[in-house]
């Protein structure tokens, strides 16, 4: 069996149970000697996530990444330790095992792209193509599926009033808040951001789907008088822009949603 020279198994022998149990015993006996003494807890966290990776990631992909590895460890072993670049290491390699990993998080992982950036752009056109479609099959089909169910004349004479159409304003409305709050926020996503790029994509991606549920409430709540604002009526020539304005709001701001919420939890007592 052949042996590199650091005395840890060869590059081409990791698939091979003992040769990898090998090579991970030779990483965690870099930083053996701080293991003995009490660690920050920053090289603990670093540590432990790298020893995840090394359990979750498939072994040709492990391999690919040794040297990276190797060099995570050898700079948690040093004296001063480099957490900065251990953090950057220990990223990239999380983005390797997205990528190397089964279900849906490899699909998710390709079409997000490897940077945080192209995550950000995925998630927005994504955003924006299912905003067209669902809009879409609202307008077209909600009075026929609505008028197919058994029961729903008491429902559709309701509904007569226009307050679908209000309600498909407001969603639409919404998922345009989510979209221009992302871009207006987009360097947070893309700078200072722990969150490898399929989590960016998901966290991107659920902000306009969130606000559209948000504004189904604020929109039923004020409609049905529960709280009620000054100026604010459905009734009037101007409900569409208002519909607009109310699920603008709900998708721009979270904070509006969350203490609408609050604010219409509130009068149902405690």
């Amino acid at each position: 069996m052949s042996r590199d020279p650091s005395g840890g198994p060869g590059d081409g022998l990791l698939e091979e149970p003992e040769d990898y149990q090998a090579f991970v015993q030779s990483l965690i006996g870099r930083v053996e000697d701080r293991l003995v003494s009490k660690l920050d807890e920053d090289v603990q966290a670093e540590f432990a996530n790298l020893v995840a990776l090394l359990v979750e990631m498939p072994r040709k992909s492990v391999k690919e990444s040794r040297i990276f590895f190797e060099l995570a460890f050898d700079l948690l072993a040093a004296k001063e330790p480099n957490l900065s670049l251990v953090r950057s290491i220990r990223q990239e390699l999380s983005n390797v095992n997205d990528r190397t990993s089964g279900g849906i998080v490899r699909y998710i992982s390709f079409i997000c792209g490897g940077t945080r950036l192209s995550a950000v752009i995925s998630a927005l056109i994504t955003v924006i193509l299912l905003s067209v479609l669902i809009v879409w099959v609202m307008i077209t089909s909600h009075r026929a599926l609505l008028q197919s169910a058994a029961g729903t004349s008491v429902l559709m004479s309701m509904l007569s009033d226009g307050s679908v159409e209000l309600l498909i304003v407001a969603i639409h409305a919404a998922f345009v808040g989510g979209v221009v709050s992302i871009v207006a926020r987009v360097q947070d996503f893309v700078d200072g951001n722990a969150l490898s790029p399929p989590l960016v994509y998901i966290s991107v991606l659920r902000k306009p789907f969130l606000a559209a549920s948000f504004v189904v409430l604020v929109f039923s709540a004020l409609k049905t008088g529960l709280v009620a604002f000054t100026g604010v009526d459905f009734t009037s020539p101007a409900a569409p822009y208002m519909a607009w304005v109310v699920g603008f709001l709900c998708g721009f701001s979270e904070r509006f949603a969350q203490d609408f919420v609050m604010s219409a939890g509130g009068r149902f007592g405690a």
